[in-house]
């Protein structure tokens, strides 16, 4: 039982029947029908032990609270030490749904022939149900509809976010997925079955509720439809609760989820047919590549010194500025002035005028009595269409008489095909729509050159709208060169495309659209990052030095405090001591070995842990870890 536990972990593709059947090649015995059947129960019943044992060191260790897991999680976010600086975010984290955990109900008809199974396997880091539905629509209300002026950019422009792209699944499947929370170090924090829905807004919002709950103020948590998710908490529940805290979203998913489902799509094979029971380096790496960001500033100088910038505050005008542009590319253009509205309105009103006339002179010729019930349709029909036509024109020459008043132009000015305004207007109109449809080209280019196109936008979308350039390009004169696809796809950087000087907002001369400048925003940007992250992690590497110490010397003390009452449970702590720290020496080793970078200023030796009156009552972070390891330290001092 415990190679198998242990394989499992290890590999989690390793199935009971293919175990099962290697053991019996081993033995050279028959493979028979019932061994599966009583290998799974015998090892329901070793995991069953396995966790009473376990229940019973973290009670004897204190630590048996329903959050002490996710107050714990990670030594690196959770730990706090005295002195240390105050950071903008406590913990940053990210949150994702996978869909690849599906499992199919057992049902024999509309009957349901799986066994009872009162055992969830989750542990204190799944989110029961009970609680995740506390947060459906209809028990809070639909926190996604909203009002379109109310709309984010995202949420009015994106249609992939629309809820009915993500909360619908298959009726097939009992649970259709995992949605999981993990801190940027990788370690889980809260996750809850998807049970036949897809990726609804209760289950975020769930983990959010938790997450404020226990870890208060100042959270941060990546997500790759944030921009959408951050309107739906604003006008949910939580929506005050979350602003007093400080909690923030973003759209980064911080790296951790695709990597961590990576691995989780191992275990697909196994619980598709499963019972609902059994389905249930970072920081040195970061350091050194950090380290590599900030010594490019060399580089970052030169590239100021050759587009003229004199002062780094000139990047952040430069990001304000392309903001403000790219936020100009998602609102219409200007309305068109009443005198092409006439025009437009004249056209309309021509072109009706046409038809009606051509309908009034179709002819009417007897027929033969067979015939008749036909002829006296289309004939029906016809006189339908021309009434229909009569009306239409009525209404338009309404809206012409209106337009004319407005621009006080008598019956004897009124506008007639091919006379001076009516030429004059004809390019107007066509110049204007050209600008649109170049505007509404340059918008698709910019997105996609800015790598949206996994939120909404395809190629098909740009082929569109580039037709639509050119067709509009064509009727002007002279008319503008037609754009090929070949072209547009090479497009790397705004001032590549040419056609950028003959929009209504001329970006191809700023020095942020250039080359040059987008690589020297770039690179001045991930220093400031790559600066931030440093400081972030000198902080988190002492809290994981300073746990170490703390937890070794925690454990051993009450390991010799139950080596007298009680010995079973004194060589328990001690092998969980073990599992714990085996590899303490090689993160020491890694550790140390950063601390020899001529640009390390961090601190390896082991802090002051932080008492629990020092810290928020609201958090009580680590609190009865804190107090106990304080206590061991004195003890052996």
């Amino acid at each position: 039982m415990e190679i198998f536990h242990t394989t499992t972990l290890r590999c989690p593709q390793m199935s009971v029947q293919g175990f099962v059947r290697a053991l019996c090649d081993l033995h050279s015995y028959p493979i028979a029908g019932g061994l599966q059947e009583q290998f799974s129960i015998c090892y329901d019943v070793f995991i069953a032990i396995l966790e009473n044992v376990e229940h019973c060191i973290m009670k004897e260790l204190g630590r048996d609270n329903i959050d002490w897991c996710l107050r714990n999680c990670c030594p690196a976010c959770t730990f706090e030490l005295n002195g240390e600086e105050q950071l903008e975010f406590c913990m940053l984290g990210a949150m994702d749904g996978n869909n690849s955990l599906k499992r199919i109900p057992q049902n024999s008809g509309k009957v349901s022939i799986e066994r009872d199974d009162s055992r969830d396997g989750g542990g204190s880091y799944i989110l029961p149900q009970s609680e995740v539905n506390c947060w459906s629509k209809e028990v809070i209300g639909d926190a996604e509809t909203v009002k379109t002026e109310e709309l984010t950019p995202c949420e009015e422009h994106w249609k992939n976010m629309s809820d009915d792209r993500t909360s619908k699944m298959w009726g097939v499947f009992e649970e259709t997925g995992f949605f999981l929370s993990l801190c940027r170090h990788g370690s889980v924090l809260l996750g809850a079955d998807m049970v036949k829905s897809g990726e609804q807004a209760k289950y975020p919002l769930t983990i959010v509720s938790r997450l404020l709950k226990v870890f208060g103020e100042q959270l941060g948590m990546g997500y790759d439809i944030g921009c959408k998710f951050s309107g739906t908490v604003s006008r949910s529940p939580l929506g005050k609760l979350a602003k007093a805290k400080k909690f923030r979203l973003g759209l980064e998913d911080l790296e951790t989820l695709e990597h961590f489902f990576s691995k989780l799509n191992a275990l697909a094979g196994r619980i598709r047919y499963a019972s609902r029971f059994h389905r249930c380096k970072f920081l040195c790496n970061n350091y050194r590549q950090a380290l590599q960001i900030i010594e490019t500033e060399l580089v970052l100088k030169k590239s100021m010194h050759d587009l003229g910038v004199a002062n780094e505050k000139e990047f952040d005008s430069w990001l304000k500025e392309e903001v403000t542009y790219l936020s100009g590319l998602q609102q219409e253009a200007p309305e068109e002035t009443v005198e092409m509205e006439y025009f437009a309105r004249l056209v309309h009103y021509y072109a009706l005028e046409s038809k009606v006339t051509a309908s009034q002179r179709i002819s009417f010729v007897n027929t033969m009595t067979e015939t008749l019930p036909k002829t006296q349709d289309d004939t029906c029909k016809m006189e339908t269409t021309q009434r229909q036509l009569m009306e239409k024109r009525s209404q338009e020459l309404e809206h012409v008489q209106d337009l004319e008043q407005s621009l006080n132009i008598s019956p004897d000015e009124h506008w007639m095909v091919r006379c001076e305004k009516w030429a004059e207007n004809e390019q107007q109109v066509a110049m204007h729509t050209y600008r649109q449809h170049l505007d509404r080209l340059e918008g698709l280019i910019v997105s996609w050159i800015f790598e949206l196109t996994k939120m909404n936008m395809s190629h098909t979308a740009i082929r569109t709208a580039l037709s639509q350039y050119n067709a509009a390009a064509a009727v002007l004169k002279p008319p503008r060169p037609a754009l090929q696809w070949e072209h547009v796809v090479e497009y790397a950087f705004l001032a590549d495309f040419d056609l950028l000087c003959d929009i209504q907002q001329d970006m191809s001369q700023r020095k942020w659209a250039t080359p040059a400048g987008q690589k020297a925003m770039d690179m001045y940007f991930k220093i400031c990052c790559a600066k931030e992250e440093i400081r972030h992690l000198n902080i988190e590497i002492q809290h994981v030095i300073t746990y170490m110490h703390t937890e070794d010397i925690y454990l051993q003390h009450h390991e010799k405090a139950l080596a007298t009452t009680s010995p079973t449970l004194a060589l328990q702590v001690s092998q969980y001591r073990r599992g714990r720290e085996r590899f303490y020496n090689m993160h020491m080793c890694h550790f140390y070995v950063l601390s020899q970078e001529p640009n390390f200023t961090g601190d390896i030796m082991v802090g002051t842990v932080a008492t629990p009156s020092q810290q928020d009552e609201s958090m009580d972070i680590n609190n009865n870890n804190i107090c106990h390891a304080e206590k061991a330290i004195n003890e052996e001092d």
